[in-house]
């Protein structure tokens, strides 16, 4: 039968597999509530703080140290939960880059990403403030000017070392190489001479003493099977590395000197963009100026710096690509004697040749603006 979700998650969380007994768990405690009555109320404690909690009680599947990094990884892969350190949960493939590293300049909250657009890639931030409880939101905005923005800064950061960065892996690159080759050699001379030790004693041996020989035997037959391993190990080693070329020398230096390209590139993942800028940003404060609609993000990065950046509020599709009300008003007025084929020729000779978003004008969104008028009117 197979183990349901709360089964599979009892088996990752629960210390027994590591040798450990723990009694007293939850534990009850009284609590005032809101008539002002007491009630009880049960509260499930960490494993390690439980009344009763022995390591190494008996014997475990895995040890404490695997056990320990295994809660680390959940709880580093947690999104719905609360961990200590939200910046570190496990990327997604969403295109938000910014998504987790966004706090509420006003409120404190983390901001939320949400998808918009005919393919629902595009992100926006919200913080949605009280809005759960009958209020509004803090601040929203479109994600793709302040994703671009982050991103400048982070290349920038990174372009001075990028060179020296890709100079530095290639050496590193041959240098594993050698060391990885020389360590074989090195081990597979010390097993020669185990071999030849082992030979020497198994022929030196009284045929009459069988129990020995045949020990010995064992022993040297072992040690010819850990140096022809080690043959097959250094083989497949220098028929797989090859050590690289001018050519390939080139190639890397000239990824080192078009990071930006490479970075702003489709084939590019959204999710090693994400894990570059975590290793450089530990979290964003957002604030807006609603007189000025200004965005001031200020940068808490991981050496210490905090560099702060403004830019305009990036405006809605309705507010970007709203109709002028100037056209609106010749639309009005012409809707009562001519159809949408006609407005759309009319528009066409008085200069309102597009629409808001810079499309040809057509008859239909001629009527979808007239349907709107009329609504308004």
């Amino acid at each position: 039968m197979a183990c349901t979700i709360s089964s599979r998650e009892y088996i990752l969380k629960n210390p027994v597999y590591a040798g450990v007994y723990v009694h007293g768990q939850r534990q009850t405690t009284l609590v005032l509530g809101g008539d002002n009555s007491l009630r009880k109320k049960s509260v499930l404690q960490r494993y390690d703080q439980a009344r009763v909690f022995i390591r190494d009680h008996h014997e475990p599947y895995i040890s404490w140290e695997m056990y320990a990094q295994h809660q680390q990884m959940i709880a580093a892969n947690a999104h719905r939960m609360a961990p200590q350190d939200e910046a570190v949960t496990s990327v997604r493939q969403g295109h938000g880059l910014l998504t987790g590293l966004l706090r509420c300049g006003r409120c404190g909250r983390k901001l939320q990403v949400r998808y918009w657009g005919k393919s629902g890639t595009a992100a926006r931030y919200v913080c949605r403030g009280d809005f759960s409880a009958g209020g509004t939101y803090c601040l929203g905005f479109g994600g793709a000017t302040v994703d671009k923005q982050i991103s400048t800064q982070i290349l920038e950061a990174i372009r001075p070392l990028s060179i020296e960065a890709s100079l530095k892996a290639a050496q590193s690159y041959e240098a594993a190489q050698r060391d990885t080759t020389q360590a074989l050699h090195l081990q597979m001379q010390q097993v020669e001479y185990e071999v030849a030790r082992a030979f020497e004693q198994y022929n030196q041996v009284d045929p009459k003493h069988r129990l020995v020989a045949n020990q010995l035997e064992s022993r040297w037959n072992a040690k010819l099977e850990e140096l022809k391993q080690l043959q097959e190990q250094l083989q497949a080693l220098q028929e797989a590395v090859t050590p690289l070329s001018e050519a390939d020398r080139q190639m890397i230096m000239a990824l080192g000197r078009h990071v930006r390209e490479l970075w702003f590139s489709a084939d590019c993942a959204m999710a090693l963009k994400k894990k570059i800028r975590r290793l450089l940003i530990k979290e964003i404060m957002v604030s807006l100026d609603d007189d000025r609609q200004d965005l001031t993000c200020i940068s808490h990065w991981q050496g210490g710096c905090h560099p702060t950046m403004s830019m305009h509020k990036p405006l809605s599709g309705a507010v970007k690509y709203k109709t002028p009300a100037q056209d609106i008003d010749v639309i009005r007025k012409m809707a009562v004697r001519y159809d949408d084929g006609e407005l759309a020729r009319v528009a066409l000779k008085i200069s309102h040749a597009t629409d808001a978003t810079g499309s040809r004008c057509t008859r239909y969104p001629r009527c979808s603006i007239r349907r709107v008028s009329r609504s308004t009117v």
